[in-house]
């Protein structure tokens, strides 16, 4: 069975029809295609169902507040967040889904504009990053700005082909940067989150060549799922498929492991791909090995990032399944307790840049935005 993704957006717009939606929000985006919204539907849409208690839907907005206070407090005088492309546009569409009407977020975004469109996108270092190239394609497609849509279909191109040229002949070294012997499965997901939120605001070609080629992302995808049915593992995935034969370093072994988050990101990926395939044995390990104190295979290392994943792929596939009724309250509690006195969140473990307060705030104000705009 097809999994479309029509029906999920229905239970968010009771609007949409076949695969042409317009709606005016507090973005004010028009567009036609399908994909597009069953990313912004977490964050535009609200919910029919209370899922938040009144007191804890306060707090959450106030915790956003002082979180979103914060990083514009951070922003350089360059327009960036630290010099780099990649977490300054996920901190940029972060501030925009938070509060997209406030002026100050309206000022701090125009700032970031000016530093991304500086970057040189045949750059080798931005060539070699599929990260930076992914959350710079979904700020500038959320921002919906007409003078941008040339380089948005410049990134699209670049990251299209990346990823084409590695899963077309190599088959497992998807998305990787250049130096690594390994896949990075994370890039992977946001790859194909960028190509499904942008595909409307790049040239047709781009965007059929996109659809054509899902069936390639969705038999990479699967070659990192635990098929043995006797493992307790069952359902959900790798870091690396099993057939590779890897020389990690002794720190690097953990990347061998079953991830939650990288499970949670496989899942996404392949409702995005629209795979016909049965999603059944990764749903059931998700609800059988979901945590809100750990990102299961790695402990603390990327907790706000699996925060992300957790709440986002419960919207769009398991908000419905009885086990997880009190995860919103639990998790928006989690978050509550973990925010620090200056509105930021920060990790211990340096995982993924987490141990730097502006990376994990930015993971920890989407899940709120997301927690917050589902109600």
């Amino acid at each position: 069975m097809k999994h479309s993704v029509v029906p999920v957006l229905r239970s968010y717009y009771p609007f949409v029809l076949e695969n042409k939606v317009c709606f005016h929000t507090r973005f004010c985006i028009c567009f036609s295609m399908k994909m597009i919204l069953l990313f912004l539907c977490l964050f535009l849409f609200p919910a029919r169902a209370q899922v938040l208690s009144e007191s804890l839907y306060l707090e959450g907005h106030a915790a956003r507040d002082r979180a979103i206070h914060f990083l514009l407090k951070k922003q350089k005088e360059d327009g960036s967040w630290s010099g780099q492309y990649g977490y300054s546009a996920l901190i940029g569409f972060t501030l925009a889904l938070a509060d997209p009407d406030a002026k100050d977020i309206q000022t701090s975004l125009n700032r970031l504009d000016t530093f991304l469109l500086k970057a040189n996108i045949k750059d080798m270092n931005l060539e070699q990053d599929p990260y930076s190239l992914s959350t710079m394609l979904i700020y500038f497609s959320l921002r919906n700005q007409e003078h941008t849509i040339a380089f948005e279909n410049e990134m699209f191109k670049k990251l299209l082909n990346q990823q084409l040229f590695q899963v077309q002949n190599k088959g497992h070294m998807v998305p990787n940067y250049s130096e690594r012997k390994y896949p990075d499965f994370s890039n992977t997901h946001w790859a194909l989150e960028a190509f499904a939120i942008s595909q409307n605001r790049v040239e047709t070609q781009l965007n059929l060549k996109w659809k054509a080629n899902q069936k390639y992302f969705i038999d990479y995808i699967f070659k990192f799922q635990v098929i043995e049915n006797k493992d307790p593992n069952f359902g959900a995935f790798r870091y690396t498929p099993p057939f590779m034969e890897l020389k990690l370093q002794a720190n690097e072994v953990y990347k061998q492991k079953v991830f939650a988050s990288l499970t949670l990101g496989a899942l996404k990926s392949l409702l995005y791909c629209e795979t016909e395939q049965d999603l059944q044995p990764v749903k059931k390990w998700i609800l059988n090995h979901y945590s809100l104190t750990d990102n299961i295979g790695l402990g603390k290392g990327g907790l706000y990032y699996y925060y992300y994943m957790l709440i986002s792929t419960y919207e769009l596939c398991l908000k419905t399944d009885p086990a997880l009724k009190r995860l919103p309250n639990q998790l928006m509690i989690e978050l509550l307790q973990k925010q620090k006195w200056d509105g930021a969140w920060q990790n211990k473990n340096n995982l993924w840049l987490e141990n730097q307060k502006e990376v994990a705030t930015a993971y920890a104000l989407l899940t709120i935005t997301i927690l917050l705009n589902n109600q």
